[in-house]
This record gives C-alpha cells, structure tokens and sequence, in this order.
C-alpha cells in the first residue's frame, strides 16, 4: 500500500507490478478504494503515461478518464520517484520469491556453444542489486560477463566498470573499463587483443583495488552468477531439446 496526495487531499492505493517475472517493462497498477478516489489505473513507471489495452476507449467512461488524467498530472517528481522505488522494490521481492525456471529468458545457444558469447548477467536477472564503487565523486556499476558453454569449465569472467548514474537515456553509458578475470584464481588481465586502457579509463589495477575493498565478496558474487546463469541456461538448454525454446537473443556487447 502507499499513501499519495491528490489534489489537497491523501489516498491510499495498492499497488501491483507486471506479473512476469524478470520483465522490466514499467507497468504499474494503483488501486484505490476510498469514497473521494474510487478508480484503478494503470500506468508506466518509466514513460510516466497511462497505460490501457488495445481494446479500451477513453470515450467508454469519460468521467473516469478525466479523473485518471487529473490524478496522473498531480503526481509530483517526488512522488514519481517514490513510485519507481515501490516498483524496483516489488520487482526484486517478486524475483527473489521466484523458482529459477520462472525467469523468461531466450538464451543464444548457436552464439553461446560455437562462437563464444558471453551472457550478461543483469540482463537475464535485471533486479539484482548490482555491485557499485564509488571512485571520487562518481559511482560506477559492476557489469558482469559470463561463459555459459556447457563444454567448457572455465572461471573467467568478463568485468566492466561503467558509470549508470550520469547517463542520459537516449545514450549508452560511459565505460571506465573493461577486464577479463578468473574470479577463482583472483587473476585479472587485459580483454584479448587489448594492449592498455583506452584514453578515458581507469587503469585495471586502480579498479581492482577499488572493487576489491569496498566488496570483499566481490570473487564470491561473481561465482555465484555464474552458477546461477549456468542452471539457467541448462534448464532453457532442455526444453529446447524438447522443441519448447526457439533460439533469438542476441549478445549485448
């Protein structure tokens, strides 16, 4: 439940997130059930509009879209920042209390197994908290890259450091570097084919010393997305045997 203010007046909702699991579309549903404000409506966290099916007309019910449109233009930035808080919150409490094989995810089996592809791991489970460091004034977020092939027993993982937080949205994200390590043995080295950092980035062992103290579980978490990727990836491996699972996700990097 959360409190919001229409106009000069509080109200209580519920609230309600797309049911799909790792899905990350935005929707949100806000139910309110008091004599002033007796409606429901449904609206993205990200785009800040609301939302309807295909099939619903605003000229349905007038006086109830007017209301909806009322309500959306008196939400403040405070409160849309709160509401995207709940969001986030409900998304990882949802994923937390998920089974492993409730997570939708089309892997690349070809890219994966024959090419070498890595697999992102915010991109399969989107609501983990990410690892940050803080380096000066500028937080930056923890990336991680991994080998899914079932062929294959390595530990190496692919690090980037980027800075999430200053990003516009129509625009990628700055990369302050990016490393391949074995986070069994601890061993960092340059991506392959690479000599030195670019201009702009930091240098790897300036970020190793930073990800190293301020997350002492740093290798740990890495072996544990890993483990958590690959019994993923068994699971889709399966049922595509199974002819349930067509291949379509393309790398991210």
């Amino acid at each position: 439940m959360k409190e919001l203010e229409f106009g000069d007046k509080k109200a209580t909702a519920k609230l309600s997130v797309c049911p799909v699991v790792n899905c990350n579309c935005g929707d949100m549903s806000l139910e309110f059930n008091t004599p002033d404000l007796p409606m429901e409506i449904d609206l993205n966290i990200f785009s800040r509009e609301i939302t309807a099916d295909e099939d619903d007309s605003p000229a349905e019910d007038e006086d109830d879209y007017r209301l909806q449109q009322k309500f959306l233009n008196s939400i403040s930035e405070k409160q849309w920042e709160a509401l995207f808080r709940c969001y986030m919150d409900m998304k990882r409490r949802q994923t937390a209390a998920a089974r492993l094989d409730e997570h939708y995810y089309v892997f690349n089996f070809n890219g994966i197994e024959k090419e070498g592809e890595l697999t992102t791991y915010c991109d399969v489970f989107p609501f983990d908290l990410p690892m940050e460091i803080e380096s000066g004034s500028t937080v930056l977020t923890v990336i991680d890259y991994h080998c899914l092939n079932p062929n294959c027993g390595c530990h190496d993982t692919a690090v980037e450091f980027v800075n999430l937080r200053d990003c516009p949205e129509d625009e990628d994200p700055q990369s302050f570097g990016i490393f391949m390590l074995d986070y069994q043995k601890q061993t960092w080295d340059l991506m392959p084919g690479e000599e030195d950092v670019l201009p702009g980035e930091i240098p790897m062992q300036v970020l190793r010393n930073l990800v190293e103290s301020q997350n002492p579980d740093f290798y740990k978490e890495l072996a544990k997305h890993h483990k958590k990727l690959k019994e993923l990836y068994q699971v889709r491996r399966t049922q595509a045997k199974n002819g349930s699972q067509k291949n379509g996700k393309k790398r991210r990097r």
